[in-house]
């Protein structure tokens, strides 16, 4: 990393001359500062390792959709035991019929006689029409044979089927980058998108990602999701869900508030229903991973001295206050200023 002060900071052992392990030993020797320049304004990152992936032989993809509500025992405890055991070693994610429909086609305007948000009849014909669960979850398997594939694919089929209404193991492309998803933020767009030219920000499509981090138990998916779906709709959009299982415990929930910047007020409306999700997601217990940069002021509310220790770390790396003001600093729960008299002379407080 590079400091706003010009120097320069290693992690790991690839701050020691000799070293051969700093590639591939994570820690290093002494206290880690890693995490000091994620989700923070204290540095800039310009140099890293990324770890690489054997290309499996056998990877697979099973695909499953579901009719009834996500949140029931069974599912979200499978879940965790998979997760836990080291069954489900790589990405896994539900979503809803909403998430979905949107990546397909667009926001049906003329059959709601251009009202919103998705009336529930419409929202179930056009589920059966393209034949979507209510929550349609997709995961990826990395046996090392075909042999580990088979117990693999028993043990899901023993955990899910009996919840699930549809479930099958498909040949999974790996390294592949597609751009499907990326159709989705067109929704609500009254003209198609330009063939395979996606460009959401040219073509003035509005997104805004509310994402809460979720524990891994039915009652907390209940909440979060019964909380994400009134709130959409009492601002007139439509619950765009997927739950992102990446940890062992928790999920990550992410919304999609997906509108058309072409049509006035729709900034202010979108940016209105996020600040009022993620007011009410923060006082039900379930803060996000990230937050806008329009929202940095919001940041939760924290309990201990730790934004006077992230002060003092921001004044010590950055004096001037030049990088990124207010960015992951918790700057809006800041102490007062310190008095003069016991300000060093050498450091400018940081405005």
């Amino acid at each position: 990393m590079v400091l706003p002060t010009g120097e320069l900071v290693r992690t790991g052992f690839t701050r020691h001359q000799a070293a051969t392990t700093g590639e591939v030993h994570r820690w290093g020797l002494g206290p880690w500062l890693d995490g000091l320049f994620t989700q923070s304004n204290l540095g800039v990152v310009t140099r890293m390792t990324l770890w690489l992936t054997p290309l499996p032989e056998h990877s697979q993809i099973f695909r499953f959709s579901l009719h009834q509500p996500v949140d029931q025992i069974s599912f979200i405890d499978g879940i965790r035991q998979l997760r836990l055991t080291g069954v489900l070693s790589g990405g896994f994610v539900v979503a809803n019929d909403i998430r979905l429909l949107a990546e397909r086609q667009r926001y049906p305007w003329r059959e709601c006689g251009g009202l919103t948000p998705l009336p529930e009849a419409i929202r179930s014909r056009l589920r059966e029409l393209h034949g979507l669960g209510s929550w349609n979850g997709e995961g990826a398997l990395y046996p090392v044979n075909a042999a580990h594939a088979r117990v693999l694919q028993d043990i899901i089929s023993a955990t899910f089927s009996p919840v699930v209404d549809h479930l099958e193991f498909l040949p999974a492309t790996v390294g592949m980058p597609v751009e499907d998803h990326l159709a989705m933020a067109y929704w609500r767009k009254r003209t198609p998108p330009p063939g395979h030219d996606l460009d959401p920000d040219r073509d003035r499509c509005g997104l805004i990602w509310v994402c809460p981090v979720v524990p891994l138990e039915p009652r907390h998916v209940s909440d979060v999701i019964d909380t994400v779906e009134r709130g959409t709709r009492e601002c007139g959009f439509e619950p765009n869900l997927s739950l992102n299982s990446i940890a062992d415990r928790s999920l990550v929930v992410t919304t999609a508030i997906v509108y058309d910047r072409d049509i006035l007020g729709e900034d202010d409306r979108a940016l209105h229903c996020y600040q009022l999700l993620l007011r009410r997601l923060i006082e039900q217990g379930y803060p996000p991973y990230r937050i806008s940069t329009a929202s940095m002021a919001e940041h939760p509310k924290v309990t201990d001295n730790s934004p006077a220790v992230l002060r003092r770390i921001k004044r010590a790396l950055d004096p001037k206050g030049i990088l990124s003001p207010g960015r992951y600093d918790l700057r809006s729960q800041w102490p007062a200023p310190l008095m003069p008299s016991v300000q060093s002379a050498t450091i400018q407080e940081v405005p």
